[in-house]
């Protein structure tokens, strides 16, 4: 899902263009990570180099 990034958003995520991307694994051993540590801020999954899809 990609939203509008707000101003409030207190993370350094770099050159976002106004936008943040959410993703939720299905994996188990993903979700229990994130069950234990909170949402995680991550870089895209495009290739170095590539422009963003």
């Amino acid at each position: 899902m990609i939203l509008r990034a707000r101003a409030m958003l207190d993370w350094d995520l770099g050159e976002t263009r106004g936008t943040v991307a959410l993703r939720m694994p299905s994996d188990p051993i993903a979700l229990e990570l994130l069950a234990e540590t909170g949402p995680l801020a991550v870089s895209s999954a495009n290739r170095t180099g590539s422009p963003p899809r």
